[in-house]
C-alpha cells in the first residue's frame, strides 16, 4: 500500500479545489498524460483520481494535495524527456474510504475508469471520467448519518428585488424540494429553512456572493466552501427546460412551480449541477415537492436550540467530527424532543420523524390525520408489535435505489431489497387491520395502499444471486449455480 490513514484535517475557512491543469510540454507528451491532461482539463476543480491497474494515481498539485490530505506518501515519476511529475496513489479497493475523507474536508473527486479491458485495448487503454463526487453527492452509506439527510442546496437570487428560491435534494434518497421566498418576511423564512437544513453542499448563483445579508446566512450554515454555478443554468426558462426534461412532463404545474420563477431557478440549476456531476444518474430522482400554502411552521435556529428539538442546549454548538443532517452522539441525541420520540426502527423512518420535528403542521386536518393513525396503533398493541417486527426487516430502501441508479449497488444490496420487499405483505395487511379494509385509519390505509411488495422482483432477485455473494461484484461467486 502507498499510504496509511491519514491523521491531519482541513483548516475550517479554506477553500479546498482541485489542482491547476498542467500545462502540457513536449517533456509531458506522452499518450497516457495526453490523456490524463484532456480528462483533467474538463474537471479542472476536482482532484483526478486516475486508474492504472490496481491503483488510482494522482499527478501534479493534485498529487501533492492528496499526499498533505490523506497523510499518504509522495512520490514521482519520470516521463519521456525525462522531467519527474509528482504522483500518489491509492489502492483501488479501498479508495472510497479515502475519496469520503477528502470529500468530507469539501474537494470535489473525479473518478476514472478504465473502460475497456486492458489485454484487448490497442495501444492506450481508454479511460473516462464515470463519476464526480463531491459533499453532496456521496452515496458510501458509512460516510452518510443512518438517520439524517445529506442535503445540497441551492440559491436563486433576483439582485433586484431581492427575492429568493432556494431548492435542496437528499442524492441519497432522492427527496427534493423547492421553494420562494420575497421580501423582508421571506428573507427570514429562508434564514430558519436554510439553517435547518445543515447543507453539506451548496451551489448558487453568483449574485450570491455579491449579497452579505444572503452569502452571511449561506455561510454561517456551510460546512463547507460556497461553489458558484454558471448564470445560464439559473434563467427561468433554461431551468424549466431542464426540469420538464429531467421529469419527462410537458408542465411544471403539478409541482407547484408554476408562476414561480426562483423556485423554478434554483431547481433546475441543482438537476443541471447533479447531471455534471454524476453523468445523468439521476432516474431515482421523481418528483419535487414544494410547501405551495404554508402548511409547516418555519422555526429559526434560535427557536430550535431554545426548544431542544434535535439539540441539547448546552452542546454549543454541532458535534466535532458530526456528519450533515444532523447526526450526533447518542448520548447527546437523548437529551432532545428527538431523542425521546425517536423509537423509529428504520432508517428512513427516523429520518421522516426528524423532519416532522423540524416542520411542524399548522393545518388542522393533516394534524388530525396523524393524530387518528397514532391514536389506531396505540390502540392495537399486538398489530403495532408486529409492525414494528416486520419493519426490523426492512433496509434503507431509498438509499439502495440510489445506490443502484447510480451503479454502485452490489449483490448484498439486491439481497438486501429483496428481504426488505418480503415484509410488505405483512406490513400491508398490519396497516389495513385484523377486519381488512376499511377497518384502519385514513391515513394507515392510504399508506397500505401504496406498498408493492413487487413479489415478480423477489423471485428474480432469489433465483439469479447466490444466498452468501461476496462485496465486490468483481470478485465472483455472484450467480447461483444452475
Amino acid at each position: 500500500m502507498r499510504g496509511g490513514p491519514g491523521r491531519r484535517r482541513a483548516e475550517r475557512g479554506t477553500r479546498p479545489c482541485g489542482g491547476k491543469v498542467p500545462v502540457l510540454t513536449d517533456s509531458l507528451s506522452t499518450p497516457m498524460m495526453k490523456q490524463y491532461h484532456r480528462l483533467k482539463a474538463v474537471h479542472p476543480d476536482a482532484l483526478l483520481f486516475f486508474r492504472l491497474g490496481d491503483f488510482y494515481e494522482m499527478f501534479f498539485e493534485d498529487a501533492e494535495v492528496g499526499a498533505r490530505e490523506l497523510d499518504i506518501t509522495l512520490t514521482s515519476r519520470t516521463t519521456g524527456g525525462g522531467r519527474r511529475v509528482p504522483m500518489c496513489g491509492v489502492p483501488h479497493h479501498s479508495a472510497e474510504g479515502y475519496i469520503a475523507r477528502l470529500v468530507e474536508k469539501g474537494y470535489k473527486v473525479a473518478v476514472c475508469e478504465q473502460v475497456e479491458d486492458p489485454r484487448k485495448a490497442k495501444g492506450l487503454v481508454r479511460r473516462e471520467v464515470v463519476r464526480v463526487v463531491t459533499p453532496g453527492t456521496v452515496l458510501d452509506p458509512t460516510s452518510l448519518p443512518e438517520k439524517g439527510n445529506n442535503y445540497i442546496a441551492c440559491v436563486a437570487l433576483d439582485p433586484k428585488t431581492g427575492s429568493l428560491g432556494l431548492a435542496w435534494l437528499d442524492y441519497s434518497t432522492g427527496e427534493f424540494r423547492a421553494e420562494d421566498f420575497s421580501g423582508e418576511a421571506g428573507r427570514a423564512r429562508f434564514a430558519a429553512e436554510f439553517s435547518c437544513l445543515e447543507p453539506a453542499e451548496v451551489v448558487a448563483q453568483p449574485a450570491v456572493g455579491e449579497d452579505p445579508e444572503v452569502s452571511g446566512i449561506v455561510a454561517a450554515s456551510l460546512r463547507t466552501p460556497l461553489r458558484t454555478y454558471r448564470e445560464q443554468a439559473f434563467r427561468p426558462a433554461e431551468a424549466a427546460r431542464t426540469l420538464l426534461e429531467h421529469f419527462g412532463t410537458a408542465s411544471l404545474e403539478p409541482y407547484g412551480l408554476a408562476g414561480r420563477p426562483l423556485a423554478t431557478a434554483a431547481a433546475g440549476a441543482l438537476i443541471a449541477y447533479l447531471r455534471d456531476c454524476q453523468v445523468g444518474s439521476l432516474g431515482h430522482i421523481r418528483t419535487l415537492r414544494t410547501d405551495t400554502g404554508g402548511r409547516t411552521m418555519a422555526l429559526d435556529a434560535a427557536t430550535r436550540r431554545n426548544l431542544e428539538l434535535v439539540e441539547p442546549l448546552r452542546s454549543g454548538g454541532p458535534e466535532a467530527g458530526a456528519t450533515p443532517g444532523g447526526a450526533s452522539g447518542p448520548r447527546r441525541r437523548r437529551a432532545t424532543l428527538l431523542g425521546v420520540l425517536d423509537h423509529t426502527v428504520t432508517a428512513a423512518g427516523g429520518r421522516t420523524l426528524r423532519s416532522w420535528v423540524l416542520h411542524p403542521l399548522t393545518e388542522l386536518d393533516p394534524i388530525r390525520s396523524r393524530q387518528e393513525a397514532v391514536a389506531r396503533l396505540v390502540e392495537r398493541e399486538l398489530v403495532r408489535e408486529e409492525l414494528r417486527t416486520e419493519l426490523r426487516r426492512v433496509h434503507d430502501l431509498e438509499r439502495l435505489v440510489a445506490r443502484a441508479e447510480a451503479g454502485s449497488a452490489g449483490a448484498r444490496d439486491l439481497l438486501a431489497l429483496a428481504e426488505s420487499l418480503r415484509a410488505v405483505p405483512a406490513l400491508r395487511a398490519g396497516l389495513e387491520g385484523p377486519e381488512g379494509a376499511g377497518a384502519s385509519a385514513a391515513l394507515l390505509m392510504e399508506l397500505a395502499r401504496r406498498l408493492d411488495p413487487v413479489p415478480e422482483l423477489v423471485a428474480l432477485i432469489e433465483r439469479a444471486l447466490d444466498d452468501d455473494p461476496p462485496a465486490g461484484l468483481k470478485d465472483g461467486g455472484l450467480i447461483r449455480p444452475g
